[in-house]
């Protein structure tokens, strides 16, 4: 019985021991500051002009390609569950 007496007495220590630990390395919760007022942004630059690098001349729609790389035969009107590829 004295054996058994002294197991639950380390293990009540050890789970004293531990929750004091633990309470002991509760960190406190930061100050909260309020942020500071809000300033206006800086305007923004104006944007670079662009120059034209591409153009396009024309589209053709279809629902195929070829060997070419181009749409095979060009289409205006299209199903729901079509493909649609531009060249």
């Amino acid at each position: 019985m004295n054996r058994n007496n002294n197991r639950l007495a380390q293990t009540l220590m050890v789970a004293v021991l531990g929750t004091v630990a633990l309470a002991g390395c509760k960190k406190d919760a930061p100050a909260v500051t309020p942020p500071p007022p809000a300033a206006e942004p800086a305007p923004m630059p104006p944007a670079p002009a662009m120059t034209p690098t591409a153009s396009v001349s024309s589209i053709d729609l279809g629902n195929a390609v070829g060997a070419d790389m181009k749409v095979a035969s060009p289409m205006t009107t299209f199903g729901t569950k079509d493909t649609i590829h531009a060249s």
